[in-house]
């Protein structure tokens, strides 16, 4: 009986490898999953393997997808409310990660982490505030505030601390660093519905880059364009695109769905006189039917007429970073996009090749450029200035 009990037992255990998902990336969430570790490691063994494998073996169990969409199935079931354990949905169909509602980091923990990134940019700045070329810090709105309306009456509001203030406040000893905010334009619109997607933690095509687009050049009209004698104008361009659904993917649905979307930016009226002179593109794993797709994620480009402003511009930043860089391209006698948030799907080399780029910024002449950066994947920055 004992030898039955001991061999059913490891039948049990044995079971749910012989099945497990082979599966490197999870479509309904939109990301890789957990590799199985390796039991030895340079150096001898892995003492993180009990770990590790947890964490394979959490992210591969069998049926593990379809399991997950059953059991939010059941709590709707229970509770009248669409939800798991990492989003919810609240008012009006808006879909809401956990994370960030209730699950927050104490406060000196969220003080620490900003205290972090005003050093990082302090030091950024100091290879600039004494040549005359300005850093300008864009503030992009946090979701969860902008649209808090529509969840709190589902989970109360942790102590959280105000980044913009915070951040205005850490780094008020340095005037070279010139702050965009951007948060209460957003939440003191009649509009501000447009600006997110309801499924998605991204700004809208439609109306939300176009909103950031607007509110920086309003501000450096204010200082590096004031003498600029040609405006941009709003166009409207329609794109088929394959747009993510990262929140509703969350809650056991595809994390991408194609849609016509109208493409809402500035463009200046001489964007014919910008050429293209170098872009370079990396290859990244994507989860969707594809497998692999290619993406530029450096650009640059020059002006081929005399140039309204006599300096170079470059951006830093994830796409919103981009749509800055498409507004003033034509405007500055030449300027790059550098992308600062490629993630590991991206690989090693395109993130060298980024950190290269910001190092070249170091040798910038005085007075020669304006730059921008756009919160908050500083990672490359700090490996750019550990020289």
């Amino acid at each position: 009986m004992q030898k039955i009990f001991i061999g059913l037992f490891l039948l049990l255990l044995i079971f749910p490898l012989c099945f497990f998902n082979k599966e490197e990336i999870s479509k309904r969430e939109n990301r890789t999953l957990a590799r199985f570790p390796s039991l030895i490691e340079e150096g001898g063994f892995n003492h993180k393997f009990g770990k590790e494998f947890e964490e394979w073996f959490a992210d591969h169990f069998f049926k593990r997808e379809q399991i997950i969409a059953l059991h939010a199935r059941i709590r709707h079931k229970i509770n009248g409310r669409i939800e798991n354990d990492k989003a919810f949905v609240g008012d009006n169909g808006w879909i809401f990660e956990k994370k960030g509602i209730i699950d927050v980091a104490p406060l000196s923990q969220q003080k620490g982490e900003i205290e972090y990134t005003a050093y990082i940019l302090k030091r950024f700045d100091d290879k600039f505030k004494d040549k005359g070329i300005p850093v300008y810090l864009v503030l992009l709105p946090d979701r969860n505030k902008v649209y808090k309306e529509y969840w709190e009456r589902y989970y109360t509001p942790k102590p959280t601390l105000d980044y913009d203030d915070e951040i205005k406040k850490a780094l008020s000893d340095h005037d070279n660093i010139k702050i965009v905010s951007v948060e209460n334009d957003f939440i003191r619109s009649p509009d501000k519905d447009l600006y997110f997607y309801k499924d998605d933690v991204h700004m809208t095509f439609e109306e939300g880059r176009f909103k950031i687009q607007e509110k920086v050049y309003n501000e450096l009209l204010k200082s590096e364009l004031k003498e600029l004698t040609v405006f941009p104008e709003r166009k409207e361009n329609v794109y088929r695109i394959n747009r993510s659904t990262f929140l509703s993917a969350l809650l056991g649905k595809e994390g991408y769905v194609d849609k016509d979307v109208t493409y809402v930016d500035y463009q200046f009226p001489n964007k014919e006189r910008y050429k293209e002179s170098e872009q370079k593109s990396f290859t990244r794993q994507t989860n969707d039917e594809w497998g692999h797709i290619t993406e530029v994620v450096y650009r640059k480009g020059f002006v081929t007429h005399p140039a309204p402003i006599n300096k170079s511009f470059f951006s830093l930043g994830p796409c919103y970073a981009e749509d800055i860089f498409n507004l003033f391209k034509a405007v500055f006698k030449e300027s790059a996009y550098i992308r600062i948030n490629l993630g590991d799907n991206f690989g090693q080399d395109a993130k060298n090749h980024q950190i290269n780029e910001i190092r070249k910024l170091f040798t910038l002449e005085p007075n020669s450029a304006v730059i921008i950066v756009t919160q908050d994947y500083f990672e490359y920055i700090e490996q750019a200035l550990e020289e």
